[in-house]
């Protein structure tokens, strides 16, 4: 029976039981053509407006569980999972668990506190403990990559273990933690873009639209855009990982690579922090790929010596 006389689910069973890494890695993508499929058409009314984007997933008793919630802890299971294939057979079982332990920890707290200081002109009115409030989401996802660089050098430097080698084994699972958790953005319904009359514009609530659009319905779906661009460094960032064993080289085509991605999403936000003509997240992106250009440059300097 040819592979084109097969349905959809039958095509993906059949690579899964081919085996080899070819066969492993097309069923990897079957599946993700599946997935975005599927998602697509389950937004659909939402993004023509058919349909109200509710962030309360479901209320036990007065405690709401928070579609948010849920995203965030779909990502970073799905990153702890990739993670674990891929630091266990290098690490052992234990480090690879305490590690993921400490990069949870420390990323929320780092992005929380880097979302709080961006937002502190809205926070410095209210009780202190709000800033502790996570049901409306707010974190940022530079604070959360600092947090977690932290924990790393941390953890290499207490166990003796390969900084560059460990970044460059976490690099693809937390670009996969990236890639699920910007689905929160939607049912958050925040970190949309400016109004659009594109085919594939986003409706948004009056509740959640900003100010100076109050009048507008429909929206740039920037979350979107920052998957699609995500998947693609991802893509690049396996590429690269497997034409060079480097250490580090894994872990600086991520810096410049989602860097530059960012950079290209802040054009299309509309509710960025802005200094002078770029947002803050753009100065950061600049700051990043300067600093890993700058590396890669004296690394480059050194193997010619």
């Amino acid at each position: 029976m040819s592979l084109s006389n097969l349905p959809l689910i039958s095509w993906l069973i059949y690579l899964k039981c081919m085996g080899g890494r070819r066969a492993r890695y097309l069923s990897w993508v079957a599946l993700g053509v599946v997935l975005v499929l599927l998602g697509g058409f389950a937004l659909t009314p939402y993004f023509k407006g058919n349909a109200t984007v509710n962030p309360v997933l479901v209320n036990f008793g007065v405690f709401p569980v928070y579609w948010y919630g849920l995203i965030m802890t779909l990502a970073t299971l799905g990153a702890f999972i990739w993670w674990q294939r891929r630091a266990t057979p290098k690490l052992g079982e234990i480090h690879p668990i305490n590690l993921a332990t400490w990069l949870i920890l420390f990323g929320l707290i780092g992005a929380r506190l880097v979302f709080v200081a961006l937002k502190w002109t809205e926070f410095a009115p209210l009780p202190w403990w709000s800033a502790l409030d996570l049901h409306g989401g707010g974190l940022s996802i530079h604070g959360a990559l600092l947090g977690g660089a932290m924990a790393t050098i941390i953890y290499a430097r207490r166990y003796h273990l390969p900084l560059l080698g460990l970044f460059d084994l976490l690099v693809p699972p937390v670009l996969l933690g990236q890639i699920i958790g910007r689905l929160g953005n939607f049912f958050n319904q925040e970190a949309f873009g400016g109004p659009t009359n594109l085919p594939w514009k986003m409706w948004v609530a009056p509740e959640f639209r900003l100010t100076q659009f109050a009048d507008q319905s429909f929206f740039h779906p920037t979350f979107l855009y920052s998957m699609i661009g995500l998947a693609g460094v991802l893509i690049i960032v396996l590429l690269v990982e497997r034409r060079s064993a480097a250490p580090g080289v894994v872990l600086l085509t991520y810096l410049i690579v989602y860097s530059v991605e960012r950079f290209i999403i802040e054009f299309f936000r509309a509710d960025s922090d802005h200094l002078s003509v770029l947002s803050l997240a753009q100065w950061a992106s600049i700051v990043v790929i300067m600093i890993a250009l700058a590396i890669s440059l004296i690394w480059r300097g050194r193997t010619k010596i």
